[in-house]
């Protein structure tokens, strides 16, 4: 993600513009990947939600 970020941001600004955003685009990443753990570990027990991600079903305790 970080990395699809800084190419993109190199074409738009150059590699000089594009620099100061790394950390704050890591960061980004970081958080959502936290908060998605979170979530998940939130909404797994509820049998509904369970029952649209047959996935979660495989690593659940029973």
């Amino acid at each position: 993600m970080v990395a699809g970020y800084f190419a993109f941001e190199s074409i738009l600004y150059g590699v000089i513009g594009a620099v100061p955003n790394l950390l704050g685009n890591a960061l980004q990443g970081v958080c959502c990947l936290v908060l998605a753990t979170l979530l998940c570990s939130a909404l797994r027990p509820i049998k509904v939600i369970r029952s649209y991600f047959p996935l979660l079903e495989l690593n659940a305790v029973k």
